[in-house]
């Protein structure tokens, strides 16, 4: 065959062939193990995410079995009811239900743009990790504070608080999918903002003491982590990022 019909491909088969040791193998094996290497290490990221927030959730638990509530997390809670108007009161209950609302908001997106793979991330992080929320309220059996007479009564347990680990999954789960694009720090900082003042609200409104906020954050961390490992699609290199 004359060499001016021969591709690109057909060219670097062809040196491969003849020259299975020249630079240009080399280079190509390099590339392969460095890929590798970065999605042994992106892995690795997530497990230890994931048996870090299962440490402080079991250190969580076994603290409040002991110890229920501890002593500074009444003082917390009564120093941010001194605080208290009407005008906060429904701050507070609108910043609650902005959890479910932004849930949702942001699924219709997903699915109006069709991004199935996205879109059953973002659905088994937050839908997954509330079920998990409700089966572990019911195990671990811990009471609401009762500290005033609050103005929005609820009836389940407390411990993990279901609105600080709804808006856990759903950050970390948008951080996962937007990793790739531009001004990572600023929506980092935004949905660490939307985090604390969810989990502010709920404290405020005299509904959860500070431990089971913090439980239910390391429980959707874990949770996160272990679904990023299962769709392996987490990264710009593993092609979440481009999905949407």
């Amino acid at each position: 065959m004359p060499i001016n019909h021969i591709d690109g491909l057909e060219m670097k088969n062809l040196a491969r062939a003849e020259f299975p040791h020249s630079l240009i193998h080399r280079r190509d094996v390099s590339h392969n193990f460095w890929r590798e290497y970065g999605l042994r290490l992106f892995n690795a990221r997530y497990v230890w995410g994931i048996l870090a927030s299962l440490g402080v959730f079991f250190l969580l638990v076994a603290l409040t079995n002991v110890n229920r509530p501890w002593s500074f997390e009444s003082s917390i809670l009564l120093y941010l009811h001194a605080y208290a108007t009407s005008s906060l009161d429904r701050l507070a209950v609108l910043i609650s239900a902005s959890v479910a609302v932004a849930s949702v908001a942001i699924l219709v997106y997903l699915i109006y743009r069709r991004s199935w793979r996205v879109t059953a991330f973002l659905l088994a992080s937050t839908a997954g990790v509330e079920v998990i929320t409700r089966i572990a309220k019911v195990f671990f059996h811990h009471s609401r504070p009762q500290l005033w007479d609050v103005i929005s009564h609820q009836t389940s347990f407390a411990f993990p608080s279901g609105h600080a680990t709804q808006s856990m999954a759903l950050v970390l789960a948008l951080i996962v999918i937007f990793y790739s694009r531009p001004h990572r720090l600023v929506q980092i900082l935004a949905g660490a903002l939307f985090i604390i003042v969810v989990a502010f609200s709920r404290m405020y409104l005299g509904l959860h003491f500070p431990t089971d906020i913090l439980a239910g954050w390391a429980l959707a961390m874990a949770w996160v982590c272990m679904l990023a490992l299962i769709f392996k699609k987490a990264e710009p290199a593993l092609g979440m990022g481009r999905a949407i």
